[in-house]
């Protein structure tokens, strides 16, 4: 999975997209902003493992959430942070 976010973060939209999230995290009241963009990862020809890949942006905590449908697996870019898959429906949180 590492070799796969390697090569996402890596393509020039995504690049953008995440520098983007960055200015608007600043200038935004919500603690998360995020985006999709499972479409740009597939266009390059990159095979996911899941159906979909999100970036966000996170300043403060989140607040306990779960994902009912799906497993999440988080790596962190910037900040304190590693990586971490979540099942589905267990309680969690970024802080």
């Amino acid at each position: 999975m590492t070799k796969i976010i390697e090569k996402i973060i890596k393509l020039p939209e995504i690049a953008n997209e995440i520098k983007s999230l960055k200015e608007k995290i600043k200038l935004n009241k919500n603690i998360l902003i995020q985006e999709e963009i499972t479409d740009s990862v597939k266009a390059h020809g990159i095979e996911l493992p899941d159906k979909s890949v999100w970036i966000a942006a996170i300043k403060g905590s989140t607040g306990e959430h779960l994902h009912s449908k799906s497993m999440e697996h988080t790596f962190v870019l910037e900040g304190k942070g590693r990586w971490i898959m979540i099942d589905k429906n267990t309680p969690h949180r970024f802080t």
